[in-house]
This record gives C-alpha cells, structure tokens and sequence, in this order.
C-alpha cells in the first residue's frame, strides 16, 4: 500500500475506530504518511459505503457568527461585484449572505437536501461533484469550508481549481485539524476526524505541499478560529460519551428522541460551554487548535532573469568540484540564465584554488577570487562587489543543491516584495546513532519552523539592492542578513521544494563546535540587531515542534532529552565565548567530519 497523494509507502497506522459519529458499524483505519505528513482514511469494512445525505444546519446566530468571520477574513482580496464559487455550500447561508454584500455567487454541491434547500434563493447551483463537472467559467474567490476533506484526489482537485481561479483570484480553504491538542485527546472519537466520511485529514505541514505542488502560493494561515474549534471539542466529548445527536450549533432545536441521559448532557454542555474556552484559546497560541484555515493565490509566473552565483570557500577541496557541477547542471526551465559562477577562495591552503582553475578552463563563466584568510562574511562582501547580476544566489562551498533547487528559490523573487528566499535543507546523515539522530533531528525542526516563519540557510537568493554588504565580524552570516532584510520591510520566503543536500558532523565533539559557535553568532546578533530574533530560536515554535517528536520509542524520546541538554549546554558555552570574548569565531573552524559529501544515484 502507497500514500494515494505522494506514492511512498512509509506508512504509519495511528488506529482503528467505528462511526463514531453515529454509532454505525464499519471498520476504519486512519494512516499517516511520514513522508508527506498527510492523514487518510482506509476503509476496511468490506461492506458497501452508504452515502449519508447530511445537511449541517446552525440556528441564525451561529450562521451569523460564522459567515461574518469568513467574509472577514476574505474580504481584503475582493471588489464588488467579484464572482465567488462556494465548493459543497452545505445549507447555503455563506453564499446568501456574500450575496447580500453584492457579489455574484455560484455554489456546487452533491447533496440533495442542500439543493433542495437553497433553491428558493436566486443563487446560481450547479448539481454534482466538483471533481467530475466541467466548470468553464473563472472566479475570484473558490471557497471550501469544510468540504476538502471529503475529495478523492485532493491534489487534482486543487489543479483543478488553479484552472478556474483568477489570475489575481484567492482561495479559501478550511478543514480539521488532525495535529490539534484535541485530536490527540479525543483520538478516534475526535469529531473533526470523522473516518465515516472524511477521506483526507490534512496537516498544515500537509496542506502546505499540496498547494505548492499545484501552483499556489500559501498567503495565510489561521489558527484563530476559536469558535469552531470549541465546536470540535464538544462534538468530541457527545461522540466520548456516546452521545451523537447532540448538535451544539442547532442545539436547542434538537431535542427529538432525546434519552434522560442526553438531555442532560445537552443542557450542561449549553450551560458549561465556556468552561473549555480556556482550552481552545490555548490551542490556539500554540497553534495547535481544532480547525485551521488556509488562504492561497495562484503563483505569479516566474519571469525570465539572469542570476550570479558566489559560493566562499575554504579548503573545501572534497566538495567544491561537485558544488560547482551540481550549479552548472541545473534545471533552468528556459527561464534562468546563469550569468556567472564566482568561487572566492578564503586563504585556501589545499587544492581547492586548483580545482576551480581547472573547472573555469571548462567554462568561461566560472571565475576564482584568490584572497587572504579573513573569514566567511568577508568573502560574501567581495561576492557581493564582484556580482554583476540584481539577484545573486549566496551557495556554501560544502552542500549540493538539487536539480531544480535555483529554479525553486528564485520563483518567490517573481514579487518585488520579496528580498530573501531559502531552500529545504536536507540532512543526508544517516539516523542509526546519537549523533546521527541529531543532525536530522536538527534540520527537521529546521523545516518545520519554516512553515510557520521563514528560517533561510546554506543557497540563499536575494536581491543586491536590498542587500549590498553584510557587517565582516558576522559570525552568522544568513541570520545576519535576514536581520538586514527584515529592517527594510521585505518579505523573507521559504521555498520548500528547492532541496539543498548537507552532510552534517559525524562525531558528538565536531557537533558541539558546530552549535557552540552558532549560539556565540546569535548572541552578536541579539547584541547589534535587537530587534531580530530567528525563528529557530523562538520559544513557542521550539515548543510546537518539538511536541511532535515525543514518540512511543522509549530509546527515541532519551535521544530527544539529551538533544534539548547538549543544546543547552552549547547555548552556555556560546554565551560564555561572547562574554569573555574568548573566541573570534568569524573565521570558523573547519569541521572536518561534515565535509566529503556523496549523494546517493
């Protein structure tokens, strides 16, 4: 068995659980993909699934409530008269009330009952399922409340809708949350993962990657949603006790049928509402609520452009040769020229100087500056004065890009507002020892943090009019220059997909150099920039990610405890080289057991 999205076949099984909904029989697995962090729902039953023709209703307040929160949150995007489709429009009540603020309206769904419902309404339906109907005509705004979940082929869908959507078009996309604190609580009985019905259950991390595979660029995410993630949580606690009838958004219209049992329950749940509010409000600072809401456009086609490419290097012999040929060897997509390749070697004493006089008698366009040892960010100043391009790409002499990584990095530059972008830095070590564990460790927290604010590293694009010279005492040069970006108001970009392949220590002692010396950096940086701060140093990302890693491993959870006191301890020691000014680490040592990097074919 594969993920249906990505293919692969790490799969993980979470657990098995009934119609916890409506206490029906069947047998459902709910899987995770490691690979690409995606929920799905197996069905294992055997037996025919009976298509339940629900209609969600909410009395007028919570209708109220909800749609004025939705337009809210759309609302900058659009001008009047926009035309907005609304994918599965449930009862209908945000179509009608964005009807009611002046724009044209269309809704598609497959629910009878919904139709029936909404057919009253001067609003244009179209009957059927999104994912089989021709839709010829464009919208400016494609909204899917709660309805994503329920598709077959997710991804086609979204390249579906990036066909329809305008060229300035927005898309709205709201759905459970499966790594919310409530999830975890409820497991199977967690309302929002309903196996019954909901074929997918996205991740952010998860919903992310499938709006940049399918051409959109995420603009926001939203973890505020108190209101229905309290909603989730009392569905939750009905499904626990075995109450499903119990509605709180229709509740009190919904007393047919009730048992003694239920009516209590419905009334101390009505009552007692906001006794959980706390709850779900701390969900929400963590980021890890019930529901989560995803704004996204369609990229912006990536313009033709030339680039320069300056990679500083010091005795990076093993690596500098396949550097240079994995950048040369790029996939440039007829969109990319490379202008120049230019190598300044750093007071160089081994072959690396030869091997790129060598590899410029190949191509013209690679070039070698020769100069005295005086540190990693001085030689990104003599890139930055050499480069004759705007946009420069800055490329550690010690790590491969991927085949399409410039042209990744260099698609969110298409924005003007945009002055930095980083690649995904991929960890090759393998995770088989302690030391091991911490490399991938490290670079998965890294990618995760990324997600939630942007952290750049190892083949950075900027543009030089941003950006034209870095402070030569810098100790940390990409956090520096985020810092320098960050202060003229420009837009740091994470771009996942373009990969950058690193070998990390391979010994504890070489490991702890490693983040000795970064801590030292970020307390020169604290000092002269106070008002940046990395993301990967921010207390509550820490905190949200690291939450992901405790696992039933007992072995695995020791490795996680002693990565958070080494890194302690490292902090200390940065802390105390800044003090006592015992260390210069500008000109960083070499760690020889990161260098010698070999890819697998």
């Amino acid at each position: 068995m594969t993920c249906p999205v990505c293919h692969k076949k790490n799969l993980k099984f979470v657990f098995k659980s009934l119609d916890e909904r409506f206490q029906k029989k069947g047998k459902f697995l709910l899987i995770e993909c490691c690979n690409c962090n995606l929920f799905f729902t197996l069905d294992v039953s055997g037996k025919k699934k009976k298509n339940f023709d629900l209609l969600f209703q909410m009395n007028k307040k919570e209708k109220e409530h909800v749609n004025k929160r939705r337009h809210c949150f759309v609302n900058k995007y659009l001008n009047n008269g926009d035309k907005i489709l609304d994918i599965g429009f449930g009862d209908g009540s945000f179509l009608k009330y964005m009807k009611s603020k002046g724009y044209k309206v269309t809704g598609i769904e497959n629910s009878i009952k919904a139709i029936k419902n909404l057919k009253k309404e001067s609003i244009e339906i179209i009957q059927g399922d999104f994912e089989r109907r021709k839709i010829r005509k464009k919208f400016s705004l494609i909204t899917l409340w709660h309805s994503f979940e329920h598709f077959n082929d997710p991804l086609g869908a979204l390249n579906k809708i990036r066909r329809i959507i305008e060229k300035n078009g927005i898309l709205a996309i709201e759905v459970p949350n499966p790594l919310s604190l409530q999830a975890k609580l409820f497991q199977n009985f967690w309302y929002g993962f309903d196996l019954a019905r909901h074929k997918f259950h996205f991740s952010p991390q998860a919903l992310s990657d499938l709006l940049e595979k399918s051409g959109f660029e995420v603009v926001k995410k939203d973890f505020s949603n108190i209101h229905e993630s309290l909603m989730h949580f009392i569905f939750s606690l009905a499904n626990f006790f075995g109450l499903s009838s119990v509605n709180y958004w229709g509740i009190k219209n919904n007393r047919r049928n009730e048992t003694s049992f239920k009516k209590i329950f419905r009334i101390v749940a009505y009552k007692l509402i906001n006794v959980f509010y706390p709850l779900i409000w701390l969900e929400s600072k963590l980021k890890k609520n019930g529901v989560v809401t995803f704004l996204a456009q369609p990229k912006k086609e990536m313009k033709k452009c030339s680039v320069s490419i300056g990679i500083p290097a010091h005795n990076e012999e093993k690596d500098i040769a396949k550097v240079v040929k994995a950048i040369v060897n790029q996939n440039m997509q007829n969109r990319i020229k490379l202008k120049e390749i230019i190598v300044v070697a750093d007071g160089c004493t081994d072959r690396t100087e030869e091997i790129v006089i060598d590899l410029a008698l190949v191509d013209t366009r690679i070039k070698l500056i020769s100069k005295k040892r005086e540190g990693k960010s001085a030689a990104i100043n003599t890139i930055l004065k050499s480069a004759k391009e705007e946009i420069i790409i800055i490329a550690n002499a010690d790590n491969i890009p991927d085949d399409d990584c410039l042209f990744e990095i260099l698609s969110p530059l298409s924005d003007k507002k945009v002055g930095l972008v980083g690649p995904q830095i991929v960890c090759i070590n393998k995770d088989n020892n302690f030391v091991g564990y911490l490399n991938n460790l490290l670079w998965r927290l890294h990618h995760r943090i990324s997600f939630i604010e942007p952290k750049t590293g190892g083949f950075i694009a900027l543009r030089k009019k941003y950006f034209n010279c870095l402070p030569e005492k810098s100790p940390v040069d990409e956090a520096t220059i985020e810092a320098i970006i960050k202060s003229k108001n420009k837009k740091i970009k994470y771009a996942p997909r373009a990969k950058l392949y690193l070998k990390g220590p391979e010994n504890l002692n070489d490991y702890f150099k490693q983040r000795r010396r970064i801590h030292f950096g970020y307390f020169w940086l604290k000092e002269k920039y106070t008002q940046y701060h990395p993301s990967t140093f921010k207390a509550k990302h820490l905190f949200s990610v690291l939450v992901k890693e405790i696992s039933p491993n007992i072995v695995n959870n020791f490795f996680l405890l002693s990565a958070i006191f080494l890194e302690v301890v490292a902090k200390i020691a940065g802390f105390y080289d800044f003090k006592k000014k015992r260390k210069d680490h500008q000109k960083w040592e070499m760690v020889a057991s990161s260098k010698g990097l070999e890819l697998e074919k």
